[in-house]
């Protein structure tokens, strides 16, 4: 009871400083967000850099490494479920992740916060009229889910795996973080935004594991 408890204040902070940061973000961009665009972008004169950049920021076009990289994990996941149920000659009890499934309650706060808040994005004029808004990304909210139900899934399956899961969830969301600012498609807070709201929902989720599984 403590644990969920626990579970439910450390969600509700979490949201709650995404609408803070929010507030405090405004509607266009701040001295910190200016800064860590200027320092990621210095080096896109070295082709390789700005190579990598393009490749990881792009989701509309070829390879799509935006929406690759939250569907890697979900892949994964599906592997080890695969495998198992194969090598065990039984179904997997999908039923003990249903609660995961409250997860997709990010992504209608996320589309209420964009909208209210109307954020304009780095490449949006500034007598642009009628932005879609860009906090919280919505991009950085996908990969964000991607990685939290795939590190759930397979680090249940698999104990063991649960640092090295961690370290790559870490890697891969500060990649996409760091190209979708450096090719100028987000401000640094808009990713953030996204990424504290994913942990946030994830959290209160979690706290209802004991009543759904």
């Amino acid at each position: 009871m403590r644990r969920r408890a626990g579970s439910v204040i450390a969600g509700l902070a979490l949201l709650t400083l995404v609408l803070l940061l929010g507030f405090a973000v405004g509607s266009r961009s701040t001295d910190p967000d200016r800064d860590v665009r200027r320092v990621l972008r210095e080096p896109l004169d070295e082709r390789p850099y700005r190579i990598a950049v393009r490749i990881l920021a792009t989701e509309t076009g070829w390879p799509h490494a935006s929406y690759l990289t939250a569907l890697l994990p979900l892949v994964l996941a599906g592997a080890v479920l695969a495998y198992d149920g194969w090598t065990r000659r039984q179904g997997v009890r999908l039923a003990r992740w249903r609660w995961l499934a409250l997860l997709v309650v990010a992504v209608p706060i996320q589309h209420l916060l964009r909208v209210s808040f109307g954020r304009a994005g780095p490449n949006v004029p500034l007598w642009s009229e009628g932005a879609q808004g860009a906090y919280p990304s919505g991009a950085a909210l996908l990969v964000g889910l991607g990685w939290a139900i795939g590190v759930v899934v397979i680090s249940d399956l698999r104990p063991r795996w649960r640092p090295v899961l961690l370290v790559a969830a870490a890697v891969a969301l500060g990649l996409h973080a760091w190209a979708r600012v450096a090719a100028h498609k987000h401000w640094a807070t808009d990713i953030l935004g996204a990424y504290l709201l994913v942990a946030g929902v994830l959290l209160l989720a979690a706290a209802t594991r004991s009543t759904v599984s």
